[in-house]
């Protein structure tokens, strides 16, 4: 169950990079660029360049990124959640049994 939850979360997290830099594209921002600043959006990272700069002074692009910031970091209490769950019931089972 957990190594299914997990390529679920997998899935889910790649997909969100794909339309976080579809979105970044869509604003006029070079596809590279776009995907590199989405992948550093959500995954809290803040790589600080010129293109972090355009994402800042834009405000479409800030929307965009606010937003794959968030979802990131609600992904990960999401992943930390499901691992002490999984955990707590292992555990759970190997006392009762």
């Amino acid at each position: 169950m957990q190594l299914e939850l997990a390529f679920i979360y997998l899935a889910i997290w790649l997909l969100m990079l794909w339309w976080g830099s579809l979105a970044l594209e869509a604003t006029g921002m070079e596809r590279s660029r776009a995907y590199f600043q989405a992948l550093s959006a959500l995954s809290g990272t803040g790589f600080t360049t010129k293109d972090a700069e355009t994402v800042v002074n834009h405000s479409t692009r800030r929307w965009i990124v606010t937003w794959l910031m968030f979802f990131g970091n609600a992904g990960f209490i999401t992943v930390l959640i499901l691992i002490i769950i999984s955990f707590r019931a292992i555990h759970c089972s190997v006392m009762a049994g």
